[in-house]
C-alpha cells in the first residue's frame, strides 16, 4: 500500500474478535481488522468468547476513526483505531482479547 488513509465509520458491527464493519461518510460498508490482534476464529474453541469481548467494547461506541496500515482479504488492517470519546480501541481490544497464557512469556 502506498499511502495511509484515515476513515471514520459509524453503525459498527462486530464480525469476530478481531474484525468489525461500519459505514463510512459516503454510506459504503468497510471491514476493518485490528492489526496485531489474532483472535480465535468463531468455529474455534473460545472464538465466540473473543467476539463477545469485542462486542462489549465496540457496542459502547458510535463512531471509530481508523488509519489504514494495509489491506488483507478485502479488509482494511489498522493498528490505530480510536472512538469518539478518544479511547484507543486497538489497545482495549488487544488487552482484552490477546492475553498471554499463564506461565509463558
Amino acid at each position: 500500500m502506498s499511502k495511509k488513509q484515515t476513515v471514520t465509520l459509524s453503525n459498527i458491527e462486530v464480525i469476530d474478535g478481531d474484525t468489525f464493519k461500519g459505514t463510512d461518510d459516503k454510506g459504503k460498508q468497510k471491514r476493518v481488522r485490528v492489526g496485531g490482534l489474532n483472535a480465535r476464529e468463531l468455529k474455534q474453541y473460545g472464538g465466540k468468547t473473543d467476539m463477545k469481548k469485542a462486542k462489549k467494547i465496540l457496542d459502547t461506541t458510535k463512531k471509530v476513526t481508523c488509519t489504514t496500515d494495509a489491506y488483507s482479504y478485502g479488509r482494511t488492517v489498522s493498528n490505530n483505531i480510536t472512538d469518539e470519546k478518544g479511547r484507543d480501541i486497538s489497545k482495549l481490544l488487544k488487552n482484552e482479547i490477546h492475553k498471554p497464557k499463564k506461565g509463558k512469556k
